[in-house]
This record gives structure tokens, sequence and C-alpha cells, in this order.
């Protein structure tokens, strides 16, 4: 396994296609979106190149885009962008949360109050927290927001005086359930992220998504010991507390993000199992791991055939056997075989020349023969020294130069040659490589 830049680009088109199809997935199996926004991540941060991946070549376009990048300081210019636009989001990032940190120092401690203090207490021994809480009221806040890392600071509007025991229960148990599972820091990293990836297009819509996904696992969460009375009572608070956002205009702080995904929340907790859902999302799951599995065995890579040789090369070609090469002299009565260092090997006669494996010259020797052995170990020898990954395609270039045998190793993939010439020696020993 290897990482290339090529491997960056496939893994980058993986998770693109994976979010896209998460997406699809949310409405109707929020579960089934979460493994596969979940496996996205994980394509797009393990960029591995797989020995034997299928490669699907592009001629045309990936090759004018690679070599574009390659001009005129057009790649290191890309990469000043990218860099001078994640710095500036991320400083703005980081902007945004010491105006929370300083939002959240401007409320005031709410230690002396003996009403909510004796609710934020049934609330935590309801989920099963006994650590310390924090429980503040800011001037600016429409509804309760959770904004501890490390320990839960919970912030109430200033008018948290008007709500009645029921709702403030309510908000209390989902700003502590967002606590319980980290959402703080999910969200965080998650908008890190989504500063360095600026430029990739589905980004938005994953921060989005994937803030849904925490919101309904925050709402099961909180309703998990909740009766159906007990879940109508929550969302009642959820609704009157989305109201009252709307009509004064202040911060989201539960997470809602409009009308359609409100609904969504509703009717995760109102509606009943499906009879065999369990059955079909493990269903859904494994086809979701066969597709990550197979993602690693399939490569985009550009593709451009080796340039042609020079006028005393014509008379030379190369059998790519194993992924080593023979130097075929032609003449009149058939071809002379050099071994891919330049050792004689034998003479073929234009009848022999037309049986296999020489009548198709991307057949493989088979591993097992000498030539074969000899021919594989030689490619894994020399593409090695080219740091060559494993799915970069190449081909050996052979000429005779001086009298002398010499091969050159083209990578199709790159559009470049990886070595210089090489003078083989008569012995099959290689006496001269320049990189």
């Amino acid at each position: 396994m290897a990482v290339s830049p090529y491997s960056a680009v496939t893994a980058l088109i993986w998770a693109a296609l994976g979010v896209l199809l998460g997406r699809a997935a949310l409405r109707r199996e929020p579960e089934t979106a979460a493994l596969i926004f979940l496996l996205a991540a994980v394509r797009l941060l393990a960029p591995l190149e797989t020995v034997g991946s299928a490669v699907l070549r592009s001629e045309v376009v990936y090759p004018i885009l690679r070599d574009l990048v390659r001009r005129g300081g057009v790649g290191r210019a890309l990469l000043l962008l990218w860099a001078a636009g994640a710095s500036v989001r991320l400083a703005g990032l980081a902007r945004q949360l010491a105006e929370q940190r300083g939002f959240r120092r401007a409320g005031a401690l709410q230690e002396d109050d003996s009403r909510l203090a004796e609710l934020l207490r049934e609330t935590a021994a309801e989920l099963g927290y006994h650590g310390p809480v924090r429980l503040a009221v800011a001037g600016r806040a429409s509804a309760a927001y959770q904004t501890g890392f490390f320990r839960p600071y919970i912030l109430l509007p200033a008018e948290s005086g008007g709500f009645s025991d029921r709702d403030l229960h309510n908000m209390l148990r989902h700003e502590l359930c967002h606590f319980l599972s980290g959402d703080l820091w999910i969200k965080t990293g998650l908008r890190a992220a989504g500063c360095v990836l600026w430029w990739y297009p589905v980004m938005p819509g994953l921060c989005r998504d994937v803030e849904q996904l925490l919101e309904l696992r925050c709402d099961r969460r909180a309703c998990r010991s909740l009766d159906e009375a007990g879940r109508l009572r929550y969302l009642d608070t959820l609704l009157r507390l989305l109201r009252r956002e709307r009509r004064e205009g202040g911060g989201v702080s539960m997470g809602y993000q409009g009308g359609g995904d409100l609904v969504q929340r509703f009717q995760a907790l109102l509606n009943r199992p499906e009879k065999g859902g369990r059955v079909r999302r493990l269903a859904l799951w494994g086809m979701c791991a066969a597709l990550f599995a197979a993602s690693y065995g399939v490569t985009f890579q550009p593709w451009t055939a080796s340039p042609a040789l020079d006028r005393e090369a014509e008379r030379f070609a190369a059998f790519d056997l194993a992924q080593g090469a023979y130097a075929v002299v032609r003449d009149a009565e058939g071809c002379d075989l050099y071994r891919d260092a330049g050792e004689y090997y034998c003479h073929l006669s234009h009848l022999t020349a037309l049986t296999p494996p020489f009548e198709r010259p991307e057949a493989a020797v088979p591993e097992d023969t000498p030539l074969g052995w000899a021919l594989d170990r030689m490619a894994e020898r020399e593409r090695a020294l080219c740091a060559i990954s494993p799915a970069e395609e190449t081909m050996w270039r052979v000429r005779k130069y001086h009298g002398a045998m010499q091969k050159r190793l083209w990578s199709n993939t790159r559009g470049q040659w990886r070595t210089d010439w090489i003078t083989c020696s008569s012995t099959g020993a290689v006496s001269r490589v320049v990189f």
C-alpha cells in the first residue's frame, strides 16, 4: 500500500460519492446515513493505493489538468491559495469560539437558584450523570445552549423564570445529552475540517447533515426513558422554543435547521419502528462495508502514451511481460529477444512469434518459470528504485545506443520519464543508472 497524489484525488472522488449517497439516505435511514458519512471520512483520511487496483484511465481531461498544475508554478500557486483560504477560515473559527467564550462569561451563574438547582439535579440523575454542571443565564440567549467541552456549561435565556418546570426540564435534558454525546467536539472538529477543505464542494452539505444527525441522536437519547406522553411534552417544548426563536430572531441553540428537519425529528420520535427494519438496516450496512472495501480496488489515473524514440530505436520494440521488458531486434527471418537486463534470450521465427505468450505483448509469463521469476523480481526491484506507487502504470522502452542495450522507464500515469537511459551489460547486470 502507498499514498500518491492520484490516490488522494481518488479518495476525494470516492468520499464525495459517499457523502452524496449518505445525503440521499438521510431522510429514510439516518443510522445508515451516519455509517456512510463515517466511511466517507475514513476513505478521505486513508487515501491508500493497493497492489492490483483496477485503473480507470482518463486520456484527455485528467492529463490536461495534471499538466496544467505542473506548468509555470500553477501547482504552487494553488497550494498557496489553499493555505491562505484555510488560514483565514480557521482564524474566523477561532474568533467565533472566542466570542462564544466571552458570551458565556457574560452570563450570570445561577448557583443560588434552588428551583433550577433541583431541576438540574433531577435531570442529571435521570441521565446517569453525577459530575459538576454549571448553569448560567445569558441576556441574548433565546433558548438553552450547551457550551462546555470538558464539563457541562448550560446557558439559559433571561426569561427562564417564565418557563414551566416541564420546559426547563426538557431543555436541560436536551443540552446534557449533547454534552454526554460529545456533540460540541464533533461540531467543532467538523467546522475545522470545513475550514481546511473550504474548496471541497460537498463539505457545506455534509456539515448540515451531520448536525441534523447529532440532533436526531440527542433527541433519541433524551427520550429513551420517557413514555409516549413524556415524548409528546418534549416535542411540545421544542416546537414552542422554535416559534420563540423565530419571533425574536435569536441564535439557534438547539440545532433547529428549519421546518423540514424538525419534521424529521418529530417523525423519528413518534413513528414506531417498521417491521423488518432491523434486518434491512443490517443488509444496508453490509452493502456499505462491501462498497467501502471495493473502493480501494479502483483508482482513477491519467494516462499518457510514451513518446516516440529516435530512429535507431525504431528497430526495437518492448514486450510488457509481467511488468518486465524484452528488447526485440527485428530482421527478415524473425527477431532476437534479449532479457530486460540486455542478456540474449532466444531467436523467434515469424511462426513462433504468433504463439503464446509472444503474440500478446500484455500476456504475463508464468511466475513459476525461471524467466517469469527473473522478470518479476527485476520489475519489483527497479520499480522500488523509482518510488513507483502500486497502481501506477509504467512501461520500459528499450533502444540500442552506440552498440549498447539501454532501457528507460516511462510512467503513463505521470506522463513523465521515471529514469534516465539505463545501460545494460552483457552479463545481465545494470552498469549505470541515472535518475
